[in-house]
């Protein structure tokens, strides 16, 4: 009569190849989240950016981005919003008929860096990735 079904041996090989397998990819998979995390903080500097840059057009007032000590500053105010070290290294500014001074913001989050560059005349803004970790 024939049996069927695993042996014990069989189920621990099963489990000792599926364990080795998750060993190998989970370590990649917990830095990839956390760049990810990181990133959408990054972003949220992006996202002032862009308003401000879309409030100047709009609203015919030239916008000025600094940074002191770590804290992002539009026309002089800093914004409460970004609890990570923000840097520009020369003023940044957004004028009222659409162009912009362009530069660099860099923005550091976890361990994880991050450049905002502003290209001039025109403005384009892009979020790139300079790993840092």
């Amino acid at each position: 009569m024939k049996k069927h079904g695993f042996t014990i041996i069989e189920l621990i090989i099963v489990i000792f190849i599926i364990a080795a397998a998750l060993g190998l990819v989970l370590p990649f998979s917990i830095n990839m989240y956390n760049r990810y995390k990181a990133s959408l903080e990054a972003e949220k500097v992006l996202t002032i950016m862009l308003t401000a840059q879309r409030e100047a057009f709009l609203h015919g007032k030239s916008k000025e981005m600094t940074s002191k000590d770590g804290t992002l500053y539009v026309n002089g105010v800093p914004e409460e919003t970004i609890t990570y070290p923000v840097t520009i290294k020369s003023p940044l500014m957004f004028f009222s008929n659409g162009t912009s001074s362009g530069g660099i913001v860099e923005v550091e989050v976890d361990g994880y860096g991050f450049e905002i560059v502003v290209e001039k005349p025109l403005g384009k803004i892009s979020l790139e990735d300079t790993f840092y970790n």
